[in-house]
Order: structure tokens, then sequence, then C-alpha cells
């Protein structure tokens, strides 16, 4: 039995075409840089899988068996999740923005094809780095059901997909103003470097937020990945649906991708010039 196909609106394929023209190659280059990450290895793909997996499995051991103090077990482990929470979402962030960096250079026979969708280089970059990240959020998850606060993460878990979008919109913004600096500036991959690791210590990731000075507290609402790490925070380990840093967060991402993709356009003529 068939149906009959529904026409649609006319006003709706020049936008369906341009999907299909970005999300064709995006799909493409995520797998291929997926694949590329892993080559060469005996287990390929499965360590998207077994990196998150040994980093939750370290960390408990650490803070349980070695670091707990004066805390109990139960306290030991929920610290430990305290900073995953945090860790986990800055990791992905840096691995997406590290690869962007060079992206354009690598791929220039991409950026001078006069019909490929240029801004979709370092997208795939973001994307194929939020793979393993979103592995190790479900465990991550699981292990907060199993071994965080009593009642576990509960409805709020609900949440959890919508986070992590808005944490992936934030890093293809940031991923498309990272990749066409490191254009004109060479010296964008040491830079960006130390811009990250200043970013791990000023955001609330080892500590928590209310530890910071009046001062440097007043100024976390400038910090998109303080929203993603304390979004992750109340979901995971406070089961409660944090709306103030879930606005912010989609605020931040759609200021970092929407500037981004304008900036990009703006200056592509220029970036295949440069290269």
């Amino acid at each position: 039995m068939s149906f009959p196909a529904i026409p649609l609106p006319e006003r709706l394929r020049p936008t369906l075409r341009l999907l299909r023209r970005v999300a064709v190659p995006l799909w493409a280059l995520s797998q291929r840089e997926l694949k590329a990450r892993y080559a060469g290895t005996r287990l390929g793909t499965f360590w998207a899988l077994l990196q998150p997996l040994a980093t939750l499995g370290i960390y408990l051991a650490v803070f349980v068996l070695v670091l707990h103090g004066d805390r109990s077990g139960t306290q030991a482990r929920e610290y430990a999740l305290f900073i995953l929470a945090g860790l986990l979402p800055f990791q992905t962030l840096a691995d997406g923005l590290h690869r962007a960096c060079g992206s354009l250079r690598q791929d220039k026979p991409l950026l001078e094809a006069a019909n490929f969708p240029a801004a979709v280089i370092p997208l795939a970059r973001v994307l194929s780095s939020a793979v393993p990240g979103l592995l190790g959020l479900l465990l991550l998850a699981l292990a907060c059901i199993v071994w965080g606060p009593a009642g576990g993460p509960g409805a709020a878990l609900l949440a959890l997909p919508l986070i992590w979008l808005g944490a992936l919109v934030l890093g293809a913004g940031l991923a498309l103003w990272t990749s066409l600096i490191a254009v004109f500036a060479t010296d964008m991959a040491e830079f960006l470097g130390f811009a990250l690791t200043a970013l791990l210590f000023l955001t609330p990731i080892f500590y928590a937020a209310d530890q910071l000075p009046p001062v440097l507290a007043g100024l976390l609402w400038a910090n998109p990945l303080h929203h993603v790490v304390e979004a992750y925070r109340g979901v995971l380990l406070q089961a409660h649906l944090p709306w103030g840093h879930g606005l912010a967060l989609l605020l931040w991402a759609g200021l970092s991708l929407g500037s981004g993709l304008w900036a990009f356009r703006r200056v592509l003529d220029a970036m295949r010039d440069e290269l």
C-alpha cells in the first residue's frame, strides 16, 4: 500500500534545500573525523566509549580510595561526580575547539570549493568531539543514578538532552570564531591552549561557585561554560530544572552561533585569499 506524497509549501523548500546542503557534508565530515581520530588503533571507535568510562572510573577510584580525607565513602563519590559534571563539558568544549582551530588550513581544498558550505569544516570537528562527550555524559548520568544523592536525578533528567544540545551549539559558535581567527593569526593554537587553561580554573569546576570572592562571583554570568556546568549539576546532582542557567546557556549559545555564522560569511573571501 502506497501513500500519496504530501506536497511541501513553496516557502519551505528553500529552507529544506539549505538544510540538506549543509547536513550531508556535515555528516560525512563528522564520520571522517571520527574514523581518523581512532585510525590505526586496534579498538577503533570503541575508544569513544572506553575513554569516558576510564575517566569516570579513575576519578571515582582516586576520590573514594585515595583523596577522600575526612569524607565518608558516599561524600567522596558525590564529590567525584561533582567534579566530573564540570570537567566533562570542559573537556568536550576544549577538544572541539582544538580540533577546529586549524581545520580550515587542513581542509583548504574544501574551503576553496565555491559551492561547498565552508562553515561545515569546523562544525564537523565539534560534532565529532561531541560524540565521546555524549557517551561520557550518559555514563555520568548512570553513575549519578547509582551513586549520587539519594533519589537520583529523577524527572529532571529529561532536561539533560536540551542542556547537551545547548552546549553543542555554544561549542559550534566558538569553533567558528576560533577557526576563522586562526587563518589570520597563526599563533591562535598556542593562545587557545592558554585561554582554555585559564577558563578551566576560572570556571567553578574543582570548587563551588559560592567559594569565589564576590568580585569574581559577580562576573560568572559572562562565562558561558559556567552555565553549562551548573545546568549539568542542577539536573544530575540536585534533581531540579536549572531554569536560570538554562536560559543563560540558550542566550550564549544563540549569540555565539549567530555571530560566528555572520562573521564567517563576512570574511569567507578574505580567508580564501589568505590561504
